[in-house]
């Protein structure tokens, strides 16, 4: 199961000094909705937060982050769009997209040796210093050998230096309080 319950995305980290998450942002707002599906993406909104009032409807005219199809669709999204740019991409950049580059960068954190672990936000990667931040240098780079041009990565980093903790710790110590 490669999504993290609740607990797990809430609670990650803490082992090695640094911990490091990173996703691609704004994905999920960059696709958009069919004007004719709108309105299955309807949300209330109570003017000036006064719950005794009348709701205002709203549509969502773009893919919403945390719905059920939303990782499916904004990755049809980015396909599409390496398809449309068939001419003006490289075979390789298409390739790559198709792939899935998630999934090649896991592969470079797999060979890393690093301990990692993907989940719904992004990939927590967890280790010294320069060990993490030479695994996030190979996925760039990874990458832009395969012909992507650009890429724009978000990364938080967490570090800790009172007592070790990994992400797998702390998960279980939030699961105990819940017990």
């Amino acid at each position: 199961d490669i999504v993290n319950t609740l607990i797990g995305v809430l609670t990650r980290f803490r082992q090695e000094p640094v911990a490091i998450v990173a996703d691609v942002e704004a994905m999920y707002l960059r696709a958009k909705v069919y004007p004719e599906d709108e309105r299955f993406l309807r949300f209330l909104w109570f003017p000036g937060g006064n719950l005794d009032s009348m709701p205002d409807a709203y549509c969502m005219t773009v893919n919403v982050f945390g719905a059920g199809p939303s990782g499916y669709n904004a990755n049809a999204a980015l396909r599409r769009c390496a398809d449309d740019g068939i001419n003006t991409c490289s075979k390789e950049v298409i390739k790559s997209v198709h792939k899935n580059f998630y999934g090649v960068c896991q592969e470079v954190i797999e060979a890393s040796g690093l301990e990692h672990q993907l989940g719904p936000d992004g990939t927590a990667i967890e280790g010294d210093w320069d060990a993490v931040f030479a695994c996030v240098k190979a996925c760039h780079e990874r990458l832009h050998h395969s012909g992507v041009p650009r890429i724009h990565a978000t990364l938080r980093v967490n570090t800790r230096i009172d007592r070790e903790q990994s992400f797998r710790d702390k998960v279980a110590s939030v699961q105990r309080l819940n017990q």
